[in-house]
């Protein structure tokens, strides 16, 4: 049975990932068993319920992810500021250096 011939009997949009998770049951069972008798079993057995759990998980962890990524851009942009702030505050100094020189040679 393939992705599509799943996704049909169970009414359900998987992705290939999920069937891939789903298959090696079907192909474990004896040949007696077929398609549509695996595919209601696996409804039967809450395997809706299983799937959208899996799902439920690896969007909270990507809401984590996504959390930790936002909280390191702000550290960064933080950081950032901070440099830009000291590289203006270098160049002054630099300028302001350059100016005291530049009289310096003019006497």
């Amino acid at each position: 049975m393939n992705k599509q011939e799943f996704e049909k009997r169970v009414g359900l949009i998987i992705s290939g990932e999920e069937y891939a998770a789903i298959e090696p049951s079907y192909m474990a069972l004896p040949s007696s068993v077929n398609k549509d008798t695996f595919c209601r079993q696996w409804v039967e057995n809450g395997g809706i319920q299983n799937l959208f759990d899996r799902r439920a998980e690896d969007l909270a962890i990507e809401k984590m992810k996504n959390r930790d990524l936002l909280e390191q851009l702000g550290e960064l942009t933080r950081e950032i500021k901070w440099l830009e702030t000291r590289r203006r505050t270098l160049e002054s100094a630099v300028i302001e250096k350059a100016r005291s020189l530049n009289e310096l040679a003019r006497q």
